[in-house]
């Protein structure tokens, strides 16, 4: 029951700042179909570097929320540019000069601060949304120690069901299970993880296919 008010209370504050866009669900194991990039950037998502693939992400107080985005990329015959030099040169200036927000998650970072850091956000934007999909979302939330044994007992099964747990290897994985939306029909992959005494409850489900 703890988690399920944690869960709702930030659920209440990211409607309150989506007011008059597109309401998305935060929910874990509810998502709303038919998204763009565009739809995530008019929700305040921001791109998150640092891994091989372009997610958009949005952070409020023990609550993630990650979806990938798939880019169309469109190849030609234009070879190196002077500006690529240039934009290598500025990067590494920009590197030294805002190493210590480098360092940070950009999620937290004000829009000022992203801004410095990682460039204007509506060119980001531009750059990401063209020619692009939402195809996966994850939903991270971080529970206390003692909320791990009981986590799956709190879920609400009338209009959850929980699929039966599954073994997994990974070294850092707790609880490993699926649960089932039984009025949407979708199927979120679930897992409770530990690394270095965080605990973390995920979901995440594929929107699209790429």
């Amino acid at each position: 029951m703890m988690i399920y008010k944690r869960v709702i209370f930030t659920l209440l504050i990211m409607l309150f700042f989506s007011c008059g866009k597109k309401k998305l669900s935060n929910h874990p194991f509810l998502v709303t179909k038919g998204i763009t990039c565009n739809d995530l950037y008019e929700n305040g998502y921001k791109w998150s570097p640092g891994v091989d693939v372009t997610l958009l992400g949005k952070k409020i107080q023990d609550t993630v929320m990650y979806y990938q985005i798939h880019q169309e990329y469109v190849y030609n015959n234009i070879g190196f540019d002077e500006s690529d030099e240039e934009t290598l040169i500025d990067t590494i200036v920009k590197v030294n000069k805002y190493q210590k927000y480098l360092d940070q998650d950009p999620l937290i970072l004000s829009d000022s601060i992203y801004r410095l850091v990682w460039g204007d956000i509506e060119e980001q934007r531009k750059n990401i949304c063209k020619n692009s999909s939402v195809f996966w979302r994850n939903f991270e939330l971080i529970i206390k120690e003692s909320e791990v044994i009981d986590f799956m007992k709190s879920l609400d099964t009338i209009n959850y069901k929980i699929i039966k747990e599954t073994k997994n290897k990974s070294i850092y994985h707790i609880r490993d299970f699926k649960v089932v939306n039984l009025i949407q029909k979708d199927t979120f992959n679930c897992y409770i993880d530990e690394y270095e005494g965080v605990y973390t409850f995920s979901s995440s489900i594929r929107l699209k296919n790429k």
